[in-house]
Parts: structure tokens; C-alpha cells; sequence
């Protein structure tokens, strides 16, 4: 399926989540220790690859803490992920960032796992085809 390409602002810190208004869905998830982030965009819950992924700017879509984009036109009915890059810790500070795995957004108003594998969802990647998904709210949340 052949899907637009959205076009994004810098957007939000709050609220976290994907908060869908009239123009679009404003995405914003925290990771204090994340070095880059990439948002994937799937047409449909079961697709097995994302029709967009957007990595984020730190300098255009970060807040101390929260990493956030607008994305102009998007309206409910997509899923989402995201992939995270970070520093290899694992005896430090405890961070295992791993930019192959794609991970749910934990403010997600609800999630689908049918083309989810625990078995290769436990290996060092999970490719876009195998990973859970976060669906955005279906209702939008009106503007100031």
C-alpha cells in the first residue's frame, strides 16, 4: 500500500503519548539517555513495514527529557513504534539501548501483538514485521 508521505514540525513535550488533534497527532515519548530516536509509521496494525520513519533531530525534537514530533495530516487509525540509539551500559549506568529493536511507546492508549513472536521478538533485533505495535487514541483532543 503506497501511503503519503507526512510532514512534520518539532511538535510538543506534553502530553506524552500520541495525542491526535484536528490537524494531525503530536507524538512525545521520554528517554533520558537516548542518543537518537526514529518513529515508525505503519498504514495498518498488521502491516509489515512502516510506510514512513521519521528519526528525530535532538536539536529540533527534544526537550530535556522528552522526545517529540508533530506530524501535519496524520489522523487516527495507524500504528506506531519507535526505535531508540544509545549508549551499551549494561554494568554502568544499566542502558541497553539497541537501535535494531523497535519498542512500544508505554503511553500508548492500546497496543496489538498479532504479528508479535516472543522467540524472535528475544533475539538481538526484531525487525518492523515482528514487533508490537502502538495504536494512538481515537478521539482528538481540540486545540487551545
Amino acid at each position: 500500500m503506497t501511503r503519503d508521505i507526512y510532514p512534520i514540525e518539532p511538535g510538543a513535550p506534553h502530553p506524552l503519548g500520541a495525542v491526535p488533534d484536528e490537524y494531525g497527532v503530536n507524538f512525545s515519548i521520554v528517554s533520558q539517555h537516548a542518543t537518537g530516536v526514529e518513529l515508525l509509521l505503519f498504514a495498518k496494525h498488521d502491516d509489515p513495514e512502516p510506510f514512513q520513519t521519521i528519526p528525530l533531530d535532538p536539536l529540533w525534537h527534544r526537550t530535556f527529557h522528552c522526545w517529540h514530533v508533530y506530524v501535519r495530516g496524520l489522523r487516527p487509525g495507524i500504528a506506531y513504534a519507535y526505535r531508540f540509539d544509545g549508549p551499551q551500559e549494561a554494568h554502568g549506568r544499566g542502558d541497553r539501548f539497541n537501535r535494531h529493536k523497535v519498542v512500544l511507546d508505554p503511553y500508548a492508549k492500546a497496543i496489538t501483538t498479532m504479528l508479535w513472536s516472543r522467540t524472535e521478538a528475544s533475539g538481538p533485533a526484531s525487525p518492523p514485521w515482528n514487533c508490537c505495535r502502538s495504536l494512538p487514541s481515537m478521539s482528538t483532543v481540540p486545540l487551545p
